[in-house]
């Protein structure tokens, strides 16, 4: 016995002793067991940082073997700051999209759900234009903000696995100027709150099921009820979640365990108020985005599928797709639990809305989500290559981010002032054309035919409704027809359309071949007033048509 404890003074002296899974200081090392903190699970563990204590006199995180530089935290946050200030003084510039000005109408009406989603959407526009007013920075700020937030949370989970300066910028660089979130970011769109909460949920789970916190899973609960009253989508973290705990056996104990239960139950509280809405509104909004996503009875359409994949290649740029591409193939085999958390809550949303692209169209913007976690394991597989391929890796990252950040800077500049000879029909930045100008001409040829402004105003489709709702000076409550169109939210405000025989005022393109057909539809008499020229520098203008009918 004598001897074995002298051979092991002789190992501690040489560096530290590892006995049954735990390291062991020297008596004399010039770091002491308060200042460093080893976890021989979390070092074993493949996309886990070394953990470093942080001093609580001067809040700086202190180095330990393989910590990261206290500069770090720095630069990722000043470089988060800048990007929230750039994103709102473009915001301001950018004219509103249509579905930004209809999801703008609806803070207006306050609810706990609308037709086409769930109300956060216009609970977070509403708090801006109380800041800002009917402005488009009015709309846009909370959004803005959002996406700093989500930011910050996100760098705070992925600190969980990367310690490395160049790894963890890289990850926020391209994670922001990708087209998907360098534009979107700046959309008043249910996909900012939606990103938002589910970046808080996967920091506040992470810490619910590896550190074992019944504080996280209450709060779990929270964010996931707020995440439903963003979108429908949402719906998809729970069953990520859910099939990771399932996936790994030492992981499925926590069915067993009270907190997920507590925290679903509260999920389901907070989700409530929408839930009644539904009930009351025939469940029309979850009926809506369930066969707008997806549809049983359709046969295979490969067609669509490219569409989908395309269109993903197209929101983040071919490079960074590749590049997601080979970290995915890196970390196809994580080696441990804490990497796979990540992976499923990027598979799970993203292989549904693949199956689903063969019954039916999805937009590009619908995987928003699944990237969140995407771009973490892009980090992790930057952090863990080494040798001759981290040289490659690393050098086909930075090109990725610069050719991701060129096409960004240029779609967003040719969004402002068109340049690429891009057809106004394809052209989706064109919907952003011309619409204050064409409501001030609008205006002008109102007053001849209301001064008082006493004549409803109403458009065929919910597009042209809201923006001329938003950029007409008064901001009037107008109304659709739906001649052709799909069911509305307009349509759940009865109280905004007129009684059968008043005279309301229409706007509809005058190039449109169907005019005729929706007015004799609308109107037992109508008379074209005007029409008005509109559309931008570089673009073919277009006629608006400003007639008067009286309704049927």
């Amino acid at each position: 016995m004598p001897c074995d404890k002298y051979k092991k003074r002789q190992i501690v002296n040489k560096g530290h002793l590892h006995i049954a899974g735990k390291y062991f200081l020297p008596r004399r090392s010039v770091f002491s067991s308060k200042q460093i903190a080893f976890n021989a699970k979390s070092q074993s563990e493949p996309g886990t940082k070394p953990i470093v204590k942080t001093n609580s006199a001067t809040g700086h995180s202190q180095p330990g073997i393989g910590g990261a530089k206290p500069s770090v935290d720095t630069v990722v946050y000043a470089i988060i700051a800048g990007l929230f200030v750039v994103r709102l003084i473009y915001a301001t510039f950018l004219s509103l999209l249509p579905d930004e000005a209809y999801y703008w109408d609806w803070s207006r009406n306050l609810a706990t759900g609308y037709f086409d989603h769930p109300p956060m959407v216009a609970w977070f526009i509403a708090l801006s234009r109380g800041i800002f007013g009917e402005t488009a920075l009015g709309t846009r700020f909370t959004m803005c903000a959002a996406a700093l937030i989500a930011s910050a949370v996100s760098y705070q989970l992925l600190r969980n696995y990367v310690s490395g300066t160049f790894a963890c910028v890289s990850w926020l660089v391209l994670s922001n100027c990708v087209l998907l979130f360098g534009l979107g970011s700046m959309l008043a769109t249910p996909d900012i709150p939606l990103v938002l909460f589910w970046a808080l949920s996967l920091w506040v789970g992470y810490d619910a099921v590896f550190e074992a916190k019944t504080r996280s899973w209450l709060v779990l609960g929270l964010t996931v009820g707020l995440g439903m009253l963003s979108k429908y989508t949402f719906g998809l973290f729970p069953i990520s979640l859910a099939l990771f705990l399932l996936t790994g056996k030492e992981r499925r104990f926590w069915f067993l365990r009270w907190q997920p239960w507590i925290a679903g139950f509260i999920a389901l509280v907070v989700w409530m108020p929408n839930i009644i809405w539904n009930s009351r509104h025939h469940w029309v909004s979850i009926l809506f985005q369930v066969q707008h996503g997806v549809d049983s009875h359709a046969g295979l359409h490969f067609d669509l599928l490219g569409d989908f994949l395309g269109g993903q290649i197209g929101v983040l740029s071919i490079a960074p797709a590749i590049l997601l591409g080979i970290a995915l193939w890196k970390c196809r085999r994580p080696g441990g639990s804490k990497v796979a958390y990540l992976a499923a809550f990027f598979f799970v949303p993203f292989c549904f809305f693949l199956v689903s692209s063969l019954q039916k169209k999805v937009e590009a913007n619908w995987t928003a989500c699944a990237y969140v976690s995407g771009f973490m394991i892009i980090a992790i597989a930057l952090d863990q290559t080494s040798g001759r391929n981290h040289r490659f890796f690393a050098k086909f990252a930075v090109g990725s981010i610069i050719f991701a950040a060129v096409t960004t800077i240029v779609i967003l500049v040719h969004a402002v002032h068109p340049f690429l000879p891009i057809p106004i029909q394809t052209d989706p930045t064109a919907q952003t054309a011309g619409w204050g100008d064409l409501s001030r001409e609008v205006e002008k040829v109102r007053v001849g035919l209301d001064p008082r402004h006493a004549i409803a105003v109403c458009a065929n489709r919910y597009q042209d409704a809201a923006l001329f709702a938003f950029y007409l000076p008064d901001h009037p409550k107008t109304f659709t027809l739906n001649v052709g169109a799909r069911t509305d939210q307009y349509s759940l405000w009865p109280v905004r359309k007129p009684q059968p025989g008043t005279k309301v005022i229409f706007l509809h393109s005058a190039d449109d071949p169907y005019i005729s057909t929706i007015c004799e539809h609308s109107f037992s008499s109508y008379a074209l007033w005007a029409k008005v020229r509109f559309g931008q520098a570089g673009r073919k203008p277009m006629k608006l048509g400003v007639l008067t009918g009286t309704l049927k």
